[in-house]
C-alpha cells in the first residue's frame, strides 16, 4: 500500500560472498567487515546513504542490506526500495561506481572524515563493554549457540578484546588503508561470488494469491477419497479430545508462591530542587558510566500536533543538523563523545486515575563520566538551534526523513497487527491510549502516508509550506512554553555512582540555567482535559480492510487503576484466562499462531487479541463469552473441572516472572520519574498480587468483564471476512 506508482516499487541488491564465517581464522575479518559496513551504511555520514538515498535513487535501504553472518555465508549486501525497473538493474553498476568515485577516494584522502568515524565506532564498541546488561547471560548464549552447533569453538567467539586489540593495532599502522585493501579483494574484484536480487510489484498480487490458494486446495480436495476426508476428520475429532482433555502437570519441575519473597527489591532515590525543579538521583555503581534524563510536562501542547511529535523528534538527530553544526559533524560528535542521546514524547496514566494522563517531551543520554558535560551541551544545543528553516539542505533531509519512515509503514503492521488493532480498540477508552494511537498505532500509520502522498503529489514545496511551520511550532512550545499554574522548564534525573552524581549537580543548573534564560514564557491552558472520547458506554465494531490473508483481533475493556486491588486481581484473571482458556480456543481450536488477553497495569486497559488468525470473527466471539466462561470456572473453585489452587498460583508466578525479572540500572528510578510509580505503590500491588483470592476473581470478572462496554477492532481483508452490518468499515487511509 505504497504511495508510489507500482512501476516505482522494484527492490533491487547486491551480495558479495566475503568467506565461511564458522572459520575461526575468519573472527577477525569478519569485525573488519562489522566495522566498514558500518562506515558505509550506517548514519548520515555513509556515502552508500547519502548517494542512493538522499540523492533519491531510491527511497530506502532493502532489509537485506549490510553485513549479514547468521549463515555459513557470509555476505555483504546493499540494497535498495522503490526503484524503477531501470534502476533496479542498474544498482549493482551503480554501486560499483560509488565504490571507486566517492569510497576509496575519501579512504586515500589526508584528512578523511572516517577517521573520526573509526574512533567514533571504536568509543561506541568500548562503552557497551561497560553497560550493565541484565540478560547478559542469556544475551550471551544466543549469540554463540548457533555457531556452536555448526562445529564452531563458542569460546572464540567471545575474544572480543583480543580482536579489539588486534584492530587497534593494524589500524594504528595501516590507517584507512586497511579498508581499501578489503574492497579491492571483494567488492572491486571480478572473481567474487556475488547474488543479484530483484523484486518485481505485481499490483494483483493479493488477489492471485487468494485465487492461487484456492484453486491449490481445491485441487487438493477433488483428489480425496471419501475414506480419506474421514480419515482427516477423525484426526480432527481426536485432536479435539486431545486438545481439551486435563493434563497432568505435576511432574514437570516448578516454582510455587513460597519461593516468592513478600517484598520486593525497592530502589533508594535522592530527591532535591534545582531551581525550583525537581532532580532525582539514584546512586549505584554504574560501572563508570552516567545515564541521564530530562523531562518537561508538556500538557499544554495543541492536541493537533499530536501526530506530528514522533516526527519532530526524529527531525532533531536527522535534520540538517544545528545552526552551528552540519548533521554528519554532529552525528560522529555524539558517537564521539557519549553513549547516544535521544528525544521523544512520553504519555502515561495516572496511577490513580486511569481517565487522567501526562504527556511529557524527554531528554536522554549516557556517557562516561568524564564527559556527561558533552550530553547537557549536544541536549541544549539539538533543541535550541536545529534547523527547520527552507534551506534546501534541510528540505532535502526532511523529504529523505518522510520517506524513510513511510516505507516501512505496511511491514510493520502486517509484523505487529494486533498491537495496532489492540491500539486502536484502545484508544477510544482512554486520553493515554488515545494519544498513544496518534502517535504509534494506525492514525499514526495513516499519517505518515498522507506526509508521502502529499510529498509525492505536491513535492518539496508541501514540506516548506506545511510541515516546516508546524515543526517549527512545536519546537517553540517546548522551550518557551509552560502549563498555566505549573513551573516553568525541566525535572531532571540522574544515575551514576556517588562522585558521578556530585558532577552532575552543577551540570544540571548550568543547563537548566540555559533553557529557562533564553525562554520567552508562555502560560498555556492544559489541552488533555480536551481529549474527548464518548464512547465509553457504548460497543463499537470496527474492521480496518487490509489485504492481509489472515487478520488480527483486539476486543479492549476499561480496567482499574494501577493502585486498586481490582488492577491486581484483573492481572492475574488475564493469565488465567489466557493459558487456561483463550490459547486452546484461540491458538489451538482456532487456528490463530497465538491470542489471549492482556492486561496493562498502568493504563488499566483489558485488551484480548489474537494474531495471525484466519478466524478473527469467531475469535472475537470467544472474547465476549470468555468472562462468563471464567465464572463457570470459578463459581466452584477447586472442584473437578473448575479452576485449581494450582491454576491460581500458576498464574500468579507468571506475572512475577517479569515483575521481579532483573532490571537495568539505567532504569532504576525511571518509573518514579516518568510515571509517577512509587516503590510503595509497588510494594502494595505485589502484595496485593500474592494476596488474590478466587472471590477477588469472581468480583472483578463480573464488574469489569461481563456485559460491559466493549470495542472491537479487526485488521483484515473484508473480501475474505466478509462482516455484517454491525461492524462499521474503514479503509486504511480513509475514515480513521
Amino acid at each position: 500500500m505504497s504511495s508510489k506508482p507500482v512501476d516505482q516499487q522494484y527492490k533491487s541488491s547486491i551480495s558479495w560472498y566475503l568467506g565461511n564465517p564458522l572459520n575461526e581464522s575468519s573472527q577477525y575479518d569478519m569485525f573488519k567487515w562489522k566495522v566498514l559496513s558500518s562506515l558505509l551504511c550506517d548514519g548520515h555520514n555513509a556515502p552508500f546513504f547519502q548517494q542512493l538515498i538522499e540523492s533519491e535513487y531510491g527511497d530506502d535501504f532493502t532489509i537485506n542490506s549490510g553485513l549479514d553472518a547468521t549463515t555459513a555465508l557470509l555476505t555483504f549486501t546493499v540494497g535498495v526500495s522503490n526503484l524503477s525497473v531501470a534502476k533496479a538493474h542498474e544498482l549493482p553498476q551503480k554501486v560499483v561506481e560509488i565504490t571507486k568515485n566517492h569510497i576509496l577516494p575519501e579512504f586515500d584522502s589526508r584528512r578523511s572524515s572516517y577517521e573520526n568515524r573509526v574512533q567514533a565506532l571504536l568509543h561506541q564498541i568500548e562503552l557497551g563493554f561497560k553497560k550493565h546488561k541484565p540478560d547478559f547471560g542469556l544475551g550471551l548464549l544466543h549469540s554463540i549457540v548457533p555457531n556452536w552447533v555448526n562445529g564452531f569453538n563458542p569460546i572464540s567467539s567471545i575474544k572480543v578484546e583480543e580482536i579489539l586489540s588486534r584492530f587497534k593495532n593494524e589500524y594504528k599502522e595501516s590507517g584507512l588503508k586497511m579498508f581499501t585493501d578489503m574492497i579491492e579483494k571483494t567488492i572491486l574484484n571480478d572473481e567474487t561470488p556475488v547474488f543479484k536480487f530483484v523484486m518485481v510489484p505485481d499490483a494483483e498480487f493479493s488477489n492471485k494469491l487468494t485465487k492461487d490458494e484456492k484453486q491449490l486446495l481445491d485441487s487438493k480436495v477433488s483428489q480425496m477419497s471419501p475414506e480419506d476426508k474421514q480419515a482427516i476428520f477423525d484426526r480432527g475429532l481426536k485432536l479435539a479430545e486431545s486438545q481439551q482433555a486435563e493434563q497432568d502437570i505435576s511432574v514437570l519441575p516448578s516454582l510455587t508462591l513460597r519461593d516468592i519473597p513478600r517484598y520486593g527489591e525497592q530502589y533508594a532515590l535522592r530527591f532535591s530542587e534545582i531551581n525550583s525543579k525537581k532532580y532525582q538521583q539514584r546512586i549505584v555503581d554504574t560501572n563508570g558510566l552516567t545515564y541521564v534524563t530530562a523531562a518537561k510536562d508538556l500538557s499544554y501542547l495543541p492536541t493537533k500536533y499530536y501526530k506530528y511529535m514522533p516526527i519532530f523528534a526524529s527531525c532533531l538527530t536527522n535534520l540538517a543538523g544545528t545552526a552551528k553544526t552540519s548533521i554528519t559533524d554532529l552525528e560522529t560528535r555524539i558517537q564521539q563523545t557519549t553513549g547516544g542521546i535521544s528525544f521523544s514524547f512520553s504519555n502515561k496514566t495516572d496511577p490513580y486515575n486511569i481517565m487522567k494522563t501526562n504527556l511529557k517531551f524527554v531528554l536522554s543520554g549516557m556517557s562516561l563520566a568524564d564527559n556527561t558535560k558533552h550530553v547537557y551541551d549536544l541536549w541544549h544545543e539539538i533543541l535550541t538551534s536545529t534547523k527547520f528553516n527552507a534551506d534546501d539542505e534541510v528540505v532535502d533531509k526532511l523529504s529523505t526523513l518522510v520517506k524513510s519512515i513511510g516505507q516501512s509503514q505496511m511491514n510493520t503492521i502486517a509484523d505487529r497487527g494486533h498491537s495496532f488493532a489492540g491500539s486502536y480498540s484502545s484508544s477510544q477508552l482512554t486520553p493515554t491510549k488515545y494519544i498513544s494511537e496518534q502517535t504509534g498505532g494506525l492514525a499514526q500509520a495513516k499519517f505518515v502516508m498522507e506526509l508521502n502522498h502529499k510529498l509525492d503529489q505536491s513535492g518539496k514545496q508541501y514540506l516548506v509550506e506545511e510541515l516546516l511551520p508546524i515543526l517549527r511550532d512545536i519546537q517553540d512550545h517546548i522551550l518557551n512554553g509552560h502549563s498555566a499554574g505549573g513551573d516553568f522548564g525541566f525535572n531532571y534525573s540522574v544515575v551514576a555512582d556517588k562522585n558521578g552524581v556530585a558532577q552532575n549537580d552543577s551540570l544540571v543548573k548550568e543547563f537548566d540555567d540555559k533553557i529557562v534564560s533564553a525562554a520567552s514564557k508562555k502560560s498555556l491552558e492544559n489541552q488533555l482535559s480536551t481529549i474527548d472520547l464518548g464512547v465509553r458506554s457504548k460497543n463499537l465494531s470496527t474492521l480496518v480492510n487490509m489485504p492481509f490473508q489472515v487478520g488480527y483481533s483486539s476486543l479492549a475493556k476499561l480496567g482499574a487503576e494501577y493502585t486498586s486491588k481490582d488492577g491486581a486481581a484483573l492481572q492475574v484473571l488475564s493469565q488465567l484466562l489466557t493459558f487456561k482458556h483463550l490459547h486452546s480456543v484461540i491458538r489451538e481450536s482456532n487456528g490463530a499462531y497465538g491470542g489471549g488477553l492482556m492486561a496493562d497495569g498502568l493504563s488499566g486497559i483489558m485488551n484480548y487479541y489474537s494474531y495471525r488468525d484466519p478466524n478473527c470473527l469467531k475469535s472475537v466471539s470467544n472474547f465476549r463469552d470468555s468472562g462468563k466462561f471464567a465464572l463457570t470456572k470459578l463459581v466452584d473453585f477447586g472442584s473437578v473441572g473448575a479452576w485449581t489452587v494450582d491454576d491460581l498460583q500458576e498464574a500468579k508466578l507468571s506475572i512475577f516472572q517479569s515483575v521481579d525479572a532483573p532490571s537495568n540500572i539505567s532504569s532504576q528510578g525511571s518509573s518514579n520519574f516518568i510515571e509517577g510509580i512509587t516503590d510503595d505503590m509497588k510494594q502494595e500491588r505485589r502484595e496485593n498480587f500474592l494476596d488474590t483470592s478466587s472471590s477477588d476473581l469472581i468480583d472483578v470478572t463480573n464488574k469489569y468483564l461481563v456485559d460491559t462496554a466493549e470495542v472491537a477492532t479487526i485488521i483484515g481483508d473484508n473480501a475474505i471476512l466478509q462482516v455484517d452490518s454491525t461492524w462499521k468499515v474503514n479503509e486504511m487511509g480513509k475514515g480513521m
